[in-house]
C-alpha cells in the first residue's frame, strides 16, 4: 500500500473526532475523555499548528488510513524539540502504522529540518511501544509511571 499525506481540512474533522473518539484509538490517548463536535471545532479553529497536523491516505483511492500529529513539545528542556503522535483507522491492515510513522519522519526532517521527536506512550501499549523501538526511537526518562518517553533526533542528508 502507498500513502500520501494531506493537510487535515474542515471538511475532515468529522472523521478525524470520530476515529480519535473510538475506544480502540482513545484508550490509547493521553487524554482519552470523548471530545465533542465544539470541543473540536473550537480546537481546530484556535490551533497554530495545524500545518504539522497531517492526514494519510491510500494514494489510489483516497481513502483515509491515519493521522499523526507534531506539537512542539515541553516535556524536555532542548532545542527544536516536537511531540509525535499517530493513530490508525481501526481494521486498517498490520504495517499501517509503522508507514505512517516513517512519512511523519520524512514529513518533519523536510518541514522542520533537525530537530527531535518526543513519544510518549502509555506502559501498557505494546504494539506502539514496539513500534517506536523498531524505527529506532530510543527509550529516555519518563514522565511517570503511566507513560515511557522515546526519543528519536532527526538529522537532514544532504548528499541526497
Amino acid at each position: 500500500m502507498t500513502i500520501e499525506r494531506s493537510e487535515l481540512t474542515h471538511t475532515d474533522l468529522e472523521d478525524l473526532r470520530n476515529t480519535r473518539n473510538d475506544y480502540r484509538v482513545r484508550r490509547w490517548m493521553k487524554t482519552d475523555q470523548i471530545i465533542s463536535s465544539e470541543e473540536h471545532l473550537r480546537w481546530f479553529k484556535s490551533s497554530k499548528y495545524l500545518h504539522l497536523f497531517s492526514v494519510w491516505r491510500k494514494s489510489l483511492c483516497g481513502e483515509i488510513v491515519g493521522y499523526s500529529y507534531l506539537n512542539p513539545s515541553n516535556l524536555l528542556a532542548c532545542n527544536n524539540c516536537y511531540d509525535i503522535g499517530l493513530f490508525k483507522i481501526p481494521g486498517e491492515e498490520p504495517g499501517t502504522g509503522a508507514e505512517i510513522l516513517q512519512h511523519t519522519e520524512c514529513f518533519a526532517a523536510k518541514t522542520l529540518g533537525r530537530c527531535t521527536l518526543l513519544a510518549q506512550v502509555k506502559v501498557t501499549n505494546m504494539k506502539s511501544i514496539k513500534l517506536f523501538v523498531n524505527a529506532e526511537f530510543s527509550e529516555t526518562l519518563s514522565v511517570d509511571r503511566h507513560y515511557r518517553l522515546f526519543k528519536k533526533d532527526l538529522f537532514i542528508d544532504s548528499s541526497v
